[in-house]
């Protein structure tokens, strides 16, 4: 049979065109389309093939359809054919579908969360594929296949054992940190869940649960995937959760059951439930969700009547057992459930005279009845349409707290849940040091070309001429074709695999590995502890260590980054008046003409007392429990210490204890608190507590008041909540004389302009000095809405809220609506404080040459407020605007204004708006470009998150690539933290989104001293040397194998013997340079602290730049011919008893080895035991391990360890003395020229400032150029241990200067 489901679009046509969405069964349901609309209407049966039919009563009203029969009356093993008829609204016609098969949650992802990249089986393949796109790795890979099939001159081996060495270290590596991720994704996938099952509750694994289950949440546990919040320990169908572990945020969120849906504590009320969640696809957005819950009629009835019969007895579905108290029973709970559907008030909404109207789940239900439900047709319609929000989700990976336990159906699993979504790896970022050895690995390439077709031309030249006595070169293989490709190929095969070890293999490798030991000095470092909660700095990737020492232009944000996001009330606007809170929690009156603050009493005001019950009404902040207290003791209740009456516990959800009839209310806060996701509300919440206005709680959506000592309670009907767009939030009460008001507060910016009546000019002025001291402000306003407006509202945001498609900006169009014609009541300023250290750190990172600019979404005034008190803006600083341009025209004129008042260099700041910004971006890009970085700082307001990485991208593709970075630590900054060479996110208040996203993260701005200026400087000056050094010794060791080959007639000859070239980048020469590349330090903390110019030594690549390259090379050049021709000149005078090819290439080896050594004191500064012992263990690896090859015959176990010609050599020839003096010599002749100019350099400084003093005196005339001499005596050289630096004492100088001075 077919199943098909014919439907009609609501007459308003709100739900056309909605999109393919998730559809997920719960219980026994049919199968339903996946063009099914929620408009579904009513089915009824139609007697077709002996199907069951529904009947007709005399009156010729339909029965409800009977879901259960369908179950029934399938045959076992396939689906039924039940045919059903509906009526449609419109034209009142028959139609005819067929029933499905019950429906199945199929093709959802398991559970399982994966987090590894490899499994046990495709570990080698996988990862050996990955290190091959690498093209070093790719390079020797193709070395090994010329070295084996080609006629070389020394084993595939010597190319083959670095590869795998470096390979299996790269791969031992990635594994180990991928078995860490399967340990932690077991621990996870294995834990144990409850879940429930025909009304049993069972214990399975969370790998095990599958879309549609309902879990059981029991208090502090984390919630093991997405689920839709369906029921609750608490009486009021609520519950709290951490979010923490999902964005960092402290304060806890308040989740609701979806509102229409029935009580469901117990796992029995479940095996009634039936249903469709219809729900948006999985997305990564952790703070939008919509969809609806479609319930048969008959199971919603059933089920109530279940719950509220108090009785043993229950309905199933279909089969009702009509009998006595039962059956009386059930009619009553059936007058009850229509009484809630079709209006009924309670005891709570008598006194108020609009009908209770269904609370919004966006804006947070609190209601325990099924009032909030939408039929989609008639009160006999099939199917009951609930509207569900992210206020009725809890995602993976947050924690229930202060309830006893929840219950759940899992909408997202495994990879789909938000969570999941959320660690994708966003887009690679390489470091400069990394491009510049890219850059270096390529010239070396090149370098490699060049030759081997040096020496291969070369070669066949000698093979074609007669220069040996008329004879062609005898010692050369030749088969009489020099022309055949084979030849040809096999020699240029033996002088690549010859000069193949000029490439450093083991660079990568061992950059890696500096890389991943080098980050635990930065987390591990305790003075960046957070010195509140412990956390230490994270480092998230470890591959752009060394660009924390590169930073020119560093972008902030303001809240919670330049700022402690730790909100305090301190002035509000009221009725033209100005008032400061102050610390001594009274409010007083401020007139400036006269300087003279006045005591204010806010009971004795109308005004005031109507601003307070306004901010008391107007948010979105419960007042929850730290843990639900026990039934041995009273509740507690912050800012109060007396009685609480009768009136007040009834109203207040809070208020459900009592102890002898006493109600005590013990210390400030107590056990309770204010939990809301705004801090400004929270401040403003507490301040009017404060003074008088204290906020009780509520109870099914009535809140409850205390205002100066007097009980008021008002009906909240709606929660129009705050987003982007509005920059508002609205809440639509109803006070106890049935009068509804919309209060509304948000930015003045949005406020203002809405508004219609009050002092509205004043208001605006006392916003603008707010801002001027820094405060964040808030404009408060309301509106006293007719009972005809408010119910066509109501009507608009239900149709709304049975949208699918659309549905938040369909809500936000009629929020809009009402918010309008405004009465403005007053305004609000919230201090937000600096953190410790921050104008001291900005400080810093201006003398180190790092450009700060501010990017922040607060208003203008606010911004340059934080700016002049951080010090990014002083009393010297010419500050240019370029705010409130709305045209075209004028941006461009301004624009051209600025560029030609801008001087490079001067202390100017460029304050901009985002409005003047997005214009000057579309229309004047490159003009906005040169005048912001003439600038030298820039704040940017009321920037929105695209805006933030707009700003960061422009700067990056300036022509001189200045490298940037982007602290924040709010979710708006992720954009500008990923756009930024490297991000760095605060673990603030706001969460850990930001943190979560960027490439490292600290728990203070103040900590940003250290980190850039510190481990940025020794990151830096540690990678850029190790990798110069890399290729310097690389080819050292390679240009004499060249040199050789011009001696042997080009012959393919190789120098050192294999077993040399295998280890010499493995075992002989890394450790030192690994070493000096982990705990180098070319000052000391202190200094790089002290002297934060020190920083400028490093930025724009100073270190890896062409022309260091340059000297670095011709060094080795230098040292290379040394190493060669030095032993080559004075070999005929040495020892006749090792004469011979395998101790001369010993000799030029350890020579090598010597130099490359030593070398590397010219530029140690730090020098501790693991130095030391990292030289004395090259040592002592170059004399065990060429010792054992030398003398023990290890071709049992490879053939290819035959020492040949190299047997005995190389103890042979260390006997001699003339070996040692030779390997002195080279090292001396090579590297003196290398330490003199070092000493020179360091001490260029000085000793020009001593001939510049000189000049200077002479100059003067202060002494006669005759009689000016300084005996030899008193100038005296010191050399300085750490730094080198060649320092003049001028003591004795000048007083021979001034004695010879008459």
């Amino acid at each position: 049979m077919k199943l098909r489901f014919r439907w009609k679009f609501w007459k308003n046509g709100i739900n056309e065109d909605v999109e393919q969405h998730r559809k997920i069964y719960i219980g026994d349901i049919p199968e339903i389309d996946d063009d099914i609309s929620y408009d579904l209407l009513k089915l009824e049966t139609d007697d077709d093939n002996g199907s069951v039919e529904g009947k007709e009563d005399e009156s010729g009203t339909e029965t409800d359809f009977d879901l259960s029969k369908v179950k029934q009356q399938q045959p076992r093993g396939r689906s039924g054919s039940l045919t059903m008829r509906r009526n449609s609204i419109r034209s009142g016609k028959t139609k005819t579908v067929i029933t499905p098969k019950l429906g199945k949650n199929i093709h959802f992802p398991s559970n399982i969360i994966v987090s590894s990249r490899y499994t046990w089986y495709n570990f080698i393949p996988k990862n050996a594929l990955e290190q091959l796109r690498r093209i070093v790795n790719t390079y020797f890979v193709l070395m090994c296949l010329v070295q084996t099939f080609a006629d070389s001159p020394v084993s595939p081996l010597t190319t083959a054992t670095p590869l795998i060495f470096v390979m299996l270290v790269t791969a031992l590596k990635q594994g180990y940190e991928d078995w860490l991720r399967h340990c932690s994704d077991d621990l996870v996938n294995n834990r144990i869940v409850t879940i429930v099952k025909d009304g049993i509750l069972l214990c399975v694994k969370a790998k095990e649960l599958e879309v549609g289950n309902i879990v059981k949440v029991e208090a502090e546990e984390q919630v093991p995937a997405d689920i839709l919040v369906v029921g609750s320990s608490d009486d009021f169908l609520r519950c709290q959760i951490s979010t923490t572990n999902l964005d960092g945020e402290t304060n806890l969120k308040i989740r609701y059951c979806p509102s229409g849906l029935p009580t469901l504590k117990a796992s029995e009320d479940f095996k009634y439930l039936h249903g469709v969640i219809e729900c948006d696809q999985p997305s990564a957005d952790l703070y939008i969700f919509s969809g609806s819950i479609l319930i048969p009629s008959e199971t919603l009835a059933n089920q109530q009547m279940s719950i509220t019969s108090h009785t043993i007895f229950h309905f199933n579905l279909g089969s009702r057992k009509k009998s006595g108290k039962a059956s009386s029973t059930a009619g009553s709970s059936r007058s009850v459930l229509q009484n809630l559907i079709h209006g009924g008030s309670t005891s709570q909404n008598d006194k108020f005279l609009t009908p209770p109207e269904p609370q919004s789940p966006i804006s947070g239900n609190r209601q325990e009845s099924p009032s909030g439900m939408s039929f989609l047709s008639n009160p006999t319609s099939n199917f009951i349409q609930i509207a569900i929000s992210m206020d009725n989700i809890a995602l993976r990976g947050t924690r229930l707290k202060n309830t006893d336990y929840i219950y759940g159906v899992v909408i997202y699993t495994g990879r789909d849940t938000r969570l999941a979504l959320n660690s994708k790896i966003t887009n690679t970022k390489f470091s400069t040091v990394e491009k510049s050895v890219n850059a270096f690995l390529c010239l070396f390439i090149i370098l490699l070309i060049l030759f081997v077709s040096v020496c291969t031309g070369l070669h066949f030249l000698l093979l074609n001429s007669d220069s040996f006595d008329g004879k062609k070169a005898w010692y050369l293989e030749w088969d009489g074709n020099s022309t055949s490709a084979f030849y040809i190929f096999n020699t240029c095969a033996t002088f690549l695999v010859l000069f193949n070890y000029i490439i450093p293999i083991s660079l990568y490798v061992t950059m890696e590995l500096q890389k991943f030991f080098g980050s635990k000095f930065f987390v591990y470092d305790v003075d960046m502890r957070c010195p509140v909660t412990g956390q230490p700095p994270l480092c998230n990737t470890s591959d752009l260590n060394e660009e924390l020492g590169q930073i020119e232009y560093l972008f902030s944000d303001k809240t919670g980054t330049l700022t402690q996001n730790v909100m305090q009330f301190r002035y509000c606007s009221v009725n033209e008046n100005r008032y400061d809170f102050k610390e001594d929690d009274q409010l007083y009156l401020v007139d400036d003409s006269v300087g003279v603050n006045d005591l204010v009493e806010p009971s004795k005001s109308p005004s005031i007392a109507k601003f307070l019950r306004t901010l008391a009404l107007c948010h979105t902040v419960q007042l929850m429990p730290h843990r639900r207290p026990s039934f041995d003791y009273a509740v507690g209740f912050p800012f109060k210490k007396n009685k609480v009456t009768t009136k007040m516990k009834a109203a207040s959800s809070l208020f459900t204890l009592e102890t002898d009839g006493k109600y005590s209310i013990p210390g400030i806060l107590a056990n309770w608190e204010f939990q809301g996701s705004s801090p400004d509300e929270k401040a403003l919440l507490e301040a009017c507590c404060k003074l008088g206005v204290i906020y009780l709680g509520d109870k099914e959506n009535v809140m409850t008041l205390e205002i100066f000592g007097r009980t008021q309670t008002f009906k909240q009907h709606y929660v129009l909540e705050f987003d982007a767009d509005r920059k508002c939030m609205s809440v639509i009460v109803e006070d106890e004389e049935g009068q509804i008001w919309l209060l509304c507060k948000g930015a003045e910016s949005s406020i203002i302009s809405k508004t219609e009546h009050g002092p509205i000019k004043t208001t605006l002025k006392h916003v603008v000095d707010f801002a001027m001291m820094g405060m964040r402000t808030l404009a408060v306003a309301e509106r006293k809405l007719s009972r005809s407006e408010f119910l066509q509202f109501s009507r608009e945001i239900k149709q709304a809220r049975r949208m699918v498609k659309n549905r938040e900006e369909r809500m936000r169009e009629i929020y809009a609506s009402m918010e309008r014609g405004l009465t403005i009541l007053g305004a609000t300023g919230v201090e937000d404080q600096l953190q410790e250290g921050v104008p001291e750190t900005l400080q810093m990172l201006s003398a180190a040459g790092i450009r700060v600019w501010m990017i922040t979404g607060d208003k203008v005034e606010t911004a340059v407020n934080v700016a002049i008190s951080c010090g990014l803006v002083t009393s010297a600083t010419n500050q240019l605007f370029a705010t409130n341009y709305i045209s075209v025209e004028e941006v461009l004129n301004r624009m051209a204004e600025l560029d030609a008042e801008m001087i490079p260099g001067d202390n100017t700041t460029l304050i901009i708006d985002g409005d003047t910004l997005a214009i000057a971006f579309e229309h004047c890009p490159l003009l906005l470009r040169k005048v912001s970085m003439q600038a030298y700082r820039v704040v940017c307001c009321r920037m929105g998150p695209l805006q933030k990485s707009q700003v960061v991208g422009m700067v990056k593709s300036s022509p001189m690539k200045p490298i940037t970075a982007a602290v924040g630590d709010g979710a708006n900054d992720v954009a500008m933290i990923q756009e930024a060479h490297i991000g760095i996110g605060i673990l603030g208040k706001e969460g850990r989104q930001a943190a979560r996203c960027s490439d490292f993260a600290i728990a203070r701005f103040m900590f940003l001293r250290k980190a850039i200026l510190v481990h940025g400087h020794y990151f830096y000056v540690r990678i850029a040397i190790l990798s110069i050094y890399f290729f310097y010794k690389n080819l050292v060791f390679i240009l004499p194998q060249f040199f050789y080959c011009i001696d042997s007639g080009f012959s393919g000859q190789s120098l050192f013997n294999a077993f040399f070239l295998t280890l010499y980048n493995i075992f002989f020469s890394a450790c030192p340079i690994f070493v000096y590349g982990l705990q180098e330090q070319t000052y000391s903390a202190e200094t790089l602290l002290a002297k934060p110019h020190l920083y400028k030594e490093l930025t724009r690549n100073n270190y890896l730049t062409w022309e260091k390259f340059i000297i670095w090379h011709l060094q080795a050049i230098y040292h290379a011919l040394v190493i060669y021709y030095v032993p080559r000149l004075t070999w005929s005078t040495l020892n006749a008893e090792y004469n011979d090819w395998a101790s001369f290439g010993t000799m030029i080896y350890c020579g090598v080895l010597s130099v490359t050594h030593v070398k590397m004191f010219e530029f140690i500064k730090f020098v501790s035991g693991w130095t030391i012992f990292s030289f004395f263990y090259s040592l002592v690896a170059l004399i065990c391990l060429t010792g054992i090859f030398s003398e023990v015959d290890l071709r049992p176990i490879s053939f290819s360890l035959n020492p040949g010609d190299f047997h005995g050599a190389y103890f042979n020839i260390m006997r001699f003395i003339d070996f040692w003096l030779v390997i002195f010599l080279v090292t001396t002749v090579a590297l003196i020229p290398d330490f003199t100019c070092r000493v020179i350099v360091n001490s260029w400084p000085t000793i020009k400032k001593i001939f510049k003093r000189m000049r200077k005196a002479i100059k003067l005339n202060r002494i006669h150029r005759k009689s000016f001499y300084i005996p030899h005596h008193h100038v005296s050289l010191l050399f300085s241990n750490r730094s080198g630096r060649l320092t003049i004492s001028t003591t004795t100088l000048t007083s021979t200067i001034s004695k010879q001075n008459p």
